[in-house]
């Protein structure tokens, strides 16, 4: 089944995410189906659904693994991987794909008003997103400087 994920991500990484500095987006635990976009909601103080990416693909396996995977594309350094990772026996990271960064960021409330940020990750609405779509500006390809993998 295909579905949006919105995805609460700190500004800073956003802003990697969408100039293609960043390519993997790294969480604890991964939904039991892949998504096939992740609808990025920067946290405070920004607070707004910014950008819509597609994920090409997920990964899974130990810290060590995912690193020499993603860390061309990582957009962290290896200590925040490590210490983001710490005691665990497995990491996950989405693969994103094209990115579109929304004409003007929305507000949960917007979108829907029952809509809250999650903590890290929740399924989105179809509606909600189709609101969500239109307002992106043209998806665009990987640039050209962005790791491939």
């Amino acid at each position: 089944m295909n579905f949006p994920l919105l995805i609460s991500i700190h500004p800073e990484f956003v802003e990697k995410i969408i100039s293609g500095q960043k390519v993997f987006e790294f969480r604890k635990t991964l939904p039991s189906q892949l998504p096939t976009h992740l609808v990025i909601y920067a946290t405070s103080p920004v607070q707004r659904v910014v950008a819509v990416a597609e994920i090409n693909e997920a990964l899974t396996g130990s810290p060590s693994g995912i690193w020499e995977r993603s860390k061309k594309g990582a957009g962290i350094t290896r200590a925040y991987f490590r210490q983001y990772f710490s005691g665990r026996k497995s990491a996950s990271a989405f693969k994103i794909g094209k990115v579109a960064a929304l004409r003007r960021p929305l507000s949960l409330q917007e979108i829907n008003p029952i809509l809250v940020a999650p903590q890290s990750y929740r399924k989105l609405d179809i509606a909600d997103f189709a609101l969500i779509q239109s307002q992106l500006t043209k998806l665009h390809s990987i640039p050209a400087g962005r790791p491939s993998m």
